[in-house]
Order: structure tokens, then C-alpha cells, then sequence
């Protein structure tokens, strides 16, 4: 889970999800990656038709998971993954 609040997301936790995202094309084992965006500056970007937060890594997250609004939200989509379900990916604001 990526709190993607913030201007800009910093250099580290973009690295953090681009390897994690290509750990995964190796290890089914990984279920994805999933940020939690709550900062209304970001919506608003996303109304006017910019990507949210940096673009690769949010192409990286949506690929292998979601982006949520909502902390209830994220913890329904890590249960779903540790009762094995096959959850959502590529959703954003859900």
C-alpha cells in the first residue's frame, strides 16, 4: 500500500513500485500494489485532465492494482487478496 498524497511522490517510493511491479512479472506470489490518494489538489488535477500524481507510477500501479480514495476501500482489497479472490486492477477513485 502507496499513500500517494503529496504534490509529487517522492524518489524513493516511485522506485519501491517500479521494482515491486517488476518483481511481480516474476513471482506470482505478489498479489499488486495499491495507493491511497486523499489529497483533493490530485482530483482536482485528474478533473482537468492530468494525471493525477507522476504518470509512470501511476501506469505502474494501475497495471497491478488500484487507486483508492478511502482506507476502508484498501482493506477490503487486501482481505479480498488474502481470501485468494481475484480483485480488481487499472481502477482509480474507486
Amino acid at each position: 500500500v502507496a499513500l500517494l498524497d503529496d504534490p509529487d511522490i517522492s524518489s524513493g517510493l516511485a522506485c519501491e513500485i517500479g521494482l515491486f511491479w517488476s518483481m511481480m512479472q516474476k513471482d506470482s506470489r505478489k498479489k499488486g500494489v495499491l495507493g491511497l490518494l486523499t489529497d483533493d489538489r490530485a482530483y482536482q488535477r485528474a478533473a482537468a485532465g492530468v494525471p493525477p500524481v507522476n504518470a509512470f507510477t501511476l501506469g505502474c500501479i494501475l497495471d497491478v492494482g488500484c487507486v483508492y480514495r478511502d482506507l476502508d476501500k484498501i482493506i477490503a482489497h487486501l482481505n479480498g487478496w488474502n481470501e485468494g479472490r481475484q480483485m480488481p486492477r487499472g481502477e482509480m477513485f474507486a
